[in-house]
């Protein structure tokens, strides 16, 4: 499960859009448009988010299964304290503190000393992060 934390936070940055354009080369002359690409780059790491989302249950009921939990009410409750740990620690814990330092690890790296007034001045940017994911998650 940290691997798919790992790639979010990847997905997560910015670079991600110009690989995007060279893996889909039909996308480039709409992604020029620079407001068709702003809106590209603000939700569609919350996007992903949520469609990894709406397909882990199914994945932790397969691998509650697989574990050998006998009757199919034992395999949904521990597919379901599963998915609560894994949303708060990886979405909530990790996405926020990974994406944090994973968007100031260049200026912690230059300025060791200033680390926690660099992780409070970045922490902010996720609670947009936040409030798109919540915005977005809300539409039917």
């Amino acid at each position: 499960m940290w691997f798919s934390l790992l790639l979010f936070l990847e997905f997560r940055s910015g670079r991600k859009i110009s690989n995007l354009m060279k893996l889909l080369p039909f996308l480039k002359s709409v992604l020029k448009i620079t407001e068709i690409r702003t809106v590209v780059e603000a939700y569609l790491p919350q996007l992903a988010l949520i469609i990894f989302l709406a397909m882990l249950p199914k994945l932790l009921m397969f691998l509650s299964k697989v574990e050998g939990i006998p009757s199919e009410s034992h395999a949904v409750r521990a597919a379901s304290g599963k998915y609560f740990y894994f949303t708060v620690f990886n979405v909530f814990v990790g996405v926020t503190l990974g994406g944090t330092l994973y968007s100031t690890f260049k200026k912690i790296e230059a300025h060791p000393n200033g680390t926690v007034k660099l992780l409070a001045n970045s922490l902010p940017d996720s609670a947009t992060f936040f409030l798109s994911f919540v915005a977005l998650k809300l539409v039917p």
